[in-house]
């Protein structure tokens, strides 16, 4: 199986109050103190390494959507590695030469 690295940063945005209180308990499974104010966004970082770790992550964000929260964006950053261009296409070696 191939590997390749990479990371996603999901960006959860907040409306209120209730909503940051209801991620800080059901996904990082900790209690807030309301002594502070609520972020209007959260972002997460999800490493992948493979087929499966994605397939992981988007069943993360697929939950945060039936949970409800307000999924703004998911940015995906492919680590680059010279192998990896030349694995996947030979042509890439020969446009480097020319």
């Amino acid at each position: 199986m191939p590997t390749f690295d990479g990371k996603v940063t999901v960006r959860i945005n907040f409306h209120n109050r209730v909503e940051y209180e209801k991620f800080r308990k059901l996904i990082l499974k900790t209690e807030w103190t309301y002594e502070i104010d609520y972020p209007i966004f959260e972002e997460r970082v999800l490493e992948f390494h493979n087929v499966e770790d994605l397939e992981r992550v988007n069943r993360t964000i697929v939950n945060l959507l039936q949970i409800g929260f307000d999924v703004y964006c998911c940015r995906y950053k492919l680590d680059t590695k010279e192998q990896i261009a030349i694995e996947t296409s030979p042509y890439v070696e020969e446009a480097m030469t020319s």
